[in-house]
């Protein structure tokens, strides 16, 4: 990826790992959201210990676009 995807898009992709997904991860720009759909709460902690992002939403892409006044990025507060 070379600019940020900003809009109603959902970008997948794949990996060989788990530790080279979160060294993909690490060596990008700080994601405003990060979507992570985990086996385990292990996995899910070792992503929350191991990455930066604005937001970390566990098995659900469409929670934020469900509730009014949800806020888009990491710096903007709940109304």
């Amino acid at each position: 990826m070379e600019e940020e995807i900003f809009g109603l898009i959902l970008l997948v992709l794949e990996y060989g790992s788990f530790e080279e997904a979160i060294t993909w991860i690490n060596k990008q720009s700080k994601p405003l959201v990060l979507y992570f759909f985990p086996q385990n709460q292990q996995k899910q902690k070792q992503i929350l210990n191991s990455t930066s992002s604005g937001r970390v939403y566990f098995n659900d892409a469409v929670v934020r676009f469900g509730v009014w006044g949800f806020p888009l990025a990491a710096s903007e507060k709940v109304v």
